[in-house]
């Protein structure tokens, strides 16, 4: 299983690199009228997958997103689930941090990184 490549879905392109089991991503935002992807909001994230096939880890805003910055912490934990042995990932979960509002967002596997 490589997670490696190019992903979309809740506003965001995300460029996933795995070694091993750690998983770094980088999310931009991906709105239609944007200048360019990551002008609106830029998250990072890091991470391992364990052996439930479950990869849990930390996410911080890179570039702030726009709204009542009182509200948002920019930093948060998530888990990305995916289907064991399979290489896409079918579900996103936030598990903690300020990001609630994406619970559950589907990525679709859109390539390799360019």
């Amino acid at each position: 299983m490589d997670l490696t490549g190019t992903w979309h879905g809740g506003s965001m392109v995300h460029y996933f690199r795995q070694l091993g089991r750690c998983v770094w991503v980088s999310a931009l935002s991906d709105i239609p009228g944007e200048e360019a992807p990551g002008s609106l909001w830029t998250m990072i994230f890091i991470g391992r997958i364990g052996d439930d096939f479950i990869l849990r880890g930390e996410w911080a805003y890179i570039v702030w997103p726009p709204g009542p910055i009182t509200s948002r912490e920019g930093i948060g934990s998530l888990q990305i689930v995916f289907p064991a042995g399979e290489s896409h990932v079918t579900e996103l979960r936030v598990v903690g941090g300020t990001y609630a509002e994406y619970e559950s967002v589907a990525l679709e596997y859109l390539g390799p990184l360019p």
